[in-house]
């Protein structure tokens, strides 16, 4: 969550990058910066820890304000009613949404110092664990390309997804690839974690669970409601649903009664919500400001 959560920072070097990583108590200045993608949306670093010989990938997705059209600019940014399958043949029925394979095929084909992130991949030592992570959107992308790594048995990689407060990526069948009761699972370990009282996960199986969601004195408006029953009408007639892998781990911190509904919503979902609950120090970013509540956070961003 750490290393997700270092990709909202401010940087546009991998010189930066090494420098964040080092600035952050809780990575010990254990991890190297190998590798950097970065466009006016999205961005993907990879960083080798220096004591275990592992390696990480971290992603970090668009930004989005969290206001009444949040979920309408996700549902266009990833074009969610066109699901096509990835690359590997041998993931069988599993689609993802086809804005995220877009994404996913920017970032393979970018080139840091003249190599491809798949040829980075392939450079790596035989059964060397690869962590993948991502927080919000970042999750999602890391959930896909997961999949893509783990799919091509070439690489022979130990690839283990970790994500936080993703929304879903793709359909029942991509799903079970990170379900370790499943007879297509492609890990040897995977994770996701939610915050109890966040949203995004909402999206896109269960987006009229929203509405639900009970921040004490501040409900749900009733225009978000009829936002959201909107998309998944959409939804039904594209004839295309999504599902979550299982939760491995649910965290659950308090609710503030004077806020607003989105400015509850987007701190329950930001990266430092997260890391506090998981009993770690926050990252400063340039996507949130990290500041108590009542003081009036309002992030432009997920």
């Amino acid at each position: 969550m750490t290393l997700s959560a270092v990709a909202y920072s401010s940087f546009d070097s991998i010189v930066d990058l090494q420098d964040n990583l080092n600035s952050v108590e809780a990575l010990e200045q254990e991890y190297d910066a190998l590798w950097l993608f970065k466009d006016v949306s999205n961005l993907m670093f990879v960083v080798k820890n220096k004591m275990t010989d592992d390696y990480a990938i971290a992603i970090r997705g668009p930004v989005f304000r969290f206001d009444l059209p949040l979920f309408f600019n996700i549902y266009e940014t990833l074009g969610i009613t066109s699901q096509v399958p990835l690359p590997h043949g041998k993931l069988g029925n599993a689609r993802i949404a086809g804005g995220i394979l877009d994404t996913l095929t920017d970032m393979n084909n970018a080139s840091y110092k003249g190599r491809s992130l798949n040829k980075l991949a392939k450079s790596l030592p035989a059964h060397a664990k690869v962590y993948i992570t991502g927080h919000s959107l970042g999750g999602s992308f890391a959930n896909a390309l997961a999949a893509n790594l783990a799919g091509d048995n070439s690489l022979q990689l130990d690839i283990i997804p970790y994500t936080f407060g993703a929304p879903t990526t793709g359909n029942k069948s991509f799903a079970e690839l990170f379900n370790p009761d499943s007879g297509t699972y492609l890990f040897s370990q995977s994770s996701r974690c939610i915050n109890f009282w966040d949203i995004m996960p909402y999206a896109w199986q269960d987006l009229q669970g929203i509405p639900s969601i009970d921040y004490r004195n501040v409900r749900c408006p009733i225009d978000l409601t009829m936002c959201v029953d909107c998309i998944a009408r959409l939804l039904i007639l594209s004839r295309v649903s999504y599902a979550q892998p299982p939760m491995n781990l649910q965290l659950q911190g308090d609710i503030e009664p004077n806020d607003s509904f989105f400015q509850e919503a987007m701190f329950q979902h930001q990266h430092n919500t997260y890391l506090s609950l998981l009993g770690l120090n926050p990252v400063r970013s340039s996507a949130y400001s990290y500041k108590q509540r009542k003081e009036g956070v309002l992030a432009e961003s997920l």
